[in-house]
């Protein structure tokens, strides 16, 4: 069955050339589209808009890590289904098979089929893992919360200290 999948990039890099090249050889025409650089707030409304946010993380060459997109704190605060890497601290948010989808780094095949399984996927299950999402950042990440934690954190701190 046929599903009415549209991608849309937000971003630029040195690769938008190639991938719109490969759109236009592969006849996508307007299912998938090259937004360039946008404003935060036109993010975050195209983030409450989108069903599944794709973000594969990787490891560069000379060993840097991102640690934990906030890209992927937001979309999963929208209710995004994100599919993403086993990369850095990426996998204490995005829980694999819970709070989102994980495949190994510059696993194309992976990314694939995961994506063809959440096509396939029951609505139910979309559900589940977009309610995970929500829930995981808003228990994790609500600021009163690390406000409370950083408190505590200080505290402790302030009662170890040596006294001059």
């Amino acid at each position: 069955a046929g599903h009415d999948a549209r991608l849309t990039i937000i971003g630029d890099g040195p690769l938008r050339e190639r991938l719109e090249q490969t759109k236009d050889a592969l006849g996508l025409g307007d299912r998938v589209a090259f937004l360039g650089w946008r404003k935060q707030d036109y993010i975050a409304r195209a983030m409450r808009e989108a069903d599944i946010l794709l973000a594969p993380s990787v490891t560069t060459e000379s060993g840097d890590q991102e640690g934990i997109p906030v890209t992927i704190m937001e979309a999963m605060a929208c209710g995004m289904i994100v599919l993403s890497t086993w990369h850095s601290g990426i996998p204490e948010l995005v829980e694999h098979g819970k709070t989102g989808l994980l495949v190994k780094e510059r696993d194309r095949e992976g990314i694939t089929r995961t994506l063809i399984d959440l096509a396939e996927a029951s609505p139910e299950q979309w559900r589940r893992y977009s309610q995970a999402a929500r829930l995981k950042v808003e228990a994790d990440f609500d600021i009163a919360s690390l406000n409370l934690e950083l408190e505590r954190k200080l505290r402790r701190m302030a009662l170890t200290a040596p006294v001059a």
